[in-house]
């Protein structure tokens, strides 16, 4: 679980006060895939068994046991705040929210 969490950030301040969106949209974008990924990997699911394990029995029953579901928790957990940790380091490092400034066109007073 934690290779995938560690996936390298190949974007520099420069880029980043260019677009943030070009930044932010896709790390938004592929947390749900990154969410399945893992809990497939950590159940050892198949992806058709992760979407049959999504639907709910035609009884009610829930298809996935008390472990599964703490497991579930702990990487939906671990990949949100992974997620929260490199867009605040996004705006750590650089990103004013000021375009002209990200680009140097504003000299500082």
């Amino acid at each position: 679980m934690k290779k995938l969490l560690k996936r390298k950030d190949t974007s520099t301040s420069d880029d980043i006060g260019l677009n943030i969106m070009s930044h932010l949209y896709p790390k938004v974008v592929s947390i749900p895939l990154l969410i399945r990924d893992l809990i497939c990997q950590e159940c050892q699911w198949s992806i058709p068994t992760f979407y049959r394990k999504i639907r709910i029995g035609s009884k009610g029953e829930v298809r996935i046991s008390n472990a599964e579901r703490e497991k579930i928790f702990e990487i939906v957990y671990a990949v949100l705040m992974n997620q929260a940790q490199k867009i605040k380091s996004l705006q750590k490092n650089g990103f004013s929210g000021n375009y002209l400034q990200s680009i140097g066109e504003v000299s500082s007073l």
